[in-house]
């Protein structure tokens, strides 16, 4: 049996942010080399006869050259990679989309799948010199639309107790939400509540359920989203309503559950 880990009172919460990727350069040791362009759409659409999109780095030839360039593709939330060392080459190829060998243009054509979630992707850029040293040169944002008709989250069931009889100091709990995507789980970005206090009031902060086997889940991307949760000796006793959403990459939301459980002592 795993142990669930109890993470926060119900009405004091942590709130963690990300901040979003720039399109700058991100690392100023360039060895004297000069970037002098990174081209790729700021967004895509995956159409039957549009898959693929090309990207490319252009350094100045006058100076460093890299031994090689290669690219990662990552969905924004960092949940998932979809590409890993991809390379770009300055190869002349059609392969590789690259128009001239050896002019410093190191190239790309990048293959979408409809199996992709919609939504926001991180394309970081990194080259190696002659000794394989390896920097990031540069972060750039891609919102994707995979074409197909992508619909909202749904939220199938709440597995939660409905009496939660303080009998210590404190009592803990584990909620879930059931989820259900019919473009498929990986198209669930976020899945959290919000709590109404016996009084009607609320701060309206989010709290976070979890599908990584860890943070009170006990199973990993099985579409049950978990937590637990305390209460404790002197809290208000009342009914606490809890709202469940849930919300995929594109930005659709899901109806808003709600769960009420009635703390007594």
């Amino acid at each position: 049996m795993k142990r669930i880990v109890y993470l926060f009172l119900p009405l004091i919460l942590l709130i963690y942010a990300c901040d979003d990727a720039g399109d700058s350069i991100v690392d100023s040791e360039t060895d004297n080399l000069v970037v002098e362009n990174i081209s790729a759409p700021g967004s895509f659409t995956k159409t039957l006869s549009d898959s693929s999109f090309s990207t490319a780095v252009r350094f100045n030839t006058g100076e460093f050259v890299p031994e090689s360039v290669w690219l990662n593709i990552k969905e924004n939330n960092g949940s998932s990679v979809l590409y890993r060392n991809l390379p770009l080459a300055d190869d002349g190829s059609t392969s590789s989309g690259d128009q001239t060998a050896n002019d410093g243009v190191f190239s790309a054509i990048v293959f979408m799948s409809a199996l992709d979630p919609s939504g926001k992707y991180n394309l970081e850029y990194y080259y190696s010199d002659a000794t394989n040293t390896s920097r990031k040169l540069s972060v750039l944002q891609l919102n994707y639309d995979n074409g197909q008709n992508n619909l909202p989250p749904e939220i199938v069931n709440i597995y939660a107790t409905d009496t939660l009889l303080i009998t210590a100091d404190t009592v803990a709990t584990l909620i879930a939400a059931e989820i259900s995507d019919v473009n498929g789980l990986r198209d669930v970005e976020e899945v959290w509540f919000t709590v109404t206090r016996p009084n009607g009031t609320s701060n309206g902060s989010k709290i976070t359920l979890f599908d990584n086997g860890n943070e009170g889940d006990q199973t990993a991307n099985d579409g049950i989203y978990s937590r637990g949760i305390i209460a404790v000796t002197g809290q208000t006793q009342g009914d606490y309503k809890f709202n469940f959403r849930a919300r995929d990459k594109a930005g659709n939301l899901s109806e808003i559950i709600v769960h009420t459980i009635t703390i007594v002592e």
